[in-house]
């Protein structure tokens, strides 16, 4: 079965969108605030990080996205992906930033998926928009829980993650 691509979740259909209340600390390894990726990997984070994750309906089929930042580092971490039917995660997305080097990029696959990359968090068809050596747009690191789910929101394309209009001056990668 093909699953649908970075491009089609972005310009989707979006309902159903239910947001847990933010976490601080290490993110846990299983249940349903992990960042699970398959039934044996999830995503780890330290304890520092702060981060919340948003259920959601893109064209009817079952999304999630966690949304993950560290201040003192200057790193965000949004992983969108869709869920499949065993449960496994099919990373459509991912929104980056890292203190260590500039710019705002995401990974995505903009072909059709299909199961051969389910449950990894990057894979080869994923491509970085934009790429490492051209221009990034300035945007300011979230400050607040708030301003990091309107980042989310904005680039995501899902309004119901959208917090005020003063937060969403800043450009969008696209």
């Amino acid at each position: 079965m093909q699953h649908k691509s970075f491009r089609a979740f972005l310009s989707g259909g979006k309902a159903n969108v239910i947001v847990s209340k933010w976490h601080i600390g290490k993110m846990p390894r299983s249940g349903a605030n992990a960042l699970s990726l398959s039934k044996a990997r999830a995503m780890k984070l330290g304890a520092e990080w702060r981060w919340a994750h948003v259920q959601l309906d893109v064209n009817g089929a079952a999304h999630r996205i966690w949304i993950c930042y560290h201040s003192k580092k200057e790193n965000f971490l949004a992983v969108a992906g869709r869920v499949l039917s065993d449960g496994d995660l099919l990373v459509v997305g991912i929104l980056e930033h890292h203190g260590t080097h500039p710019g705002w990029h995401i990974h995505g696959c903009c072909e059709e998926l299909d199961r051969s990359s389910h449950g990894r968090l990057r894979y080869p068809e994923m491509v970085r928009i934009p790429q490492p050596n051209q221009r990034h747009r300035s945007m300011d690191f979230p400050l607040s829980d708030d301003e990091a789910m309107d980042i989310a929101g904005k680039h995501f394309r899902i309004q119901e993650l959208r917090q005020s209009p003063e937060l969403s001056a800043q450009q969008s990668l696209f």
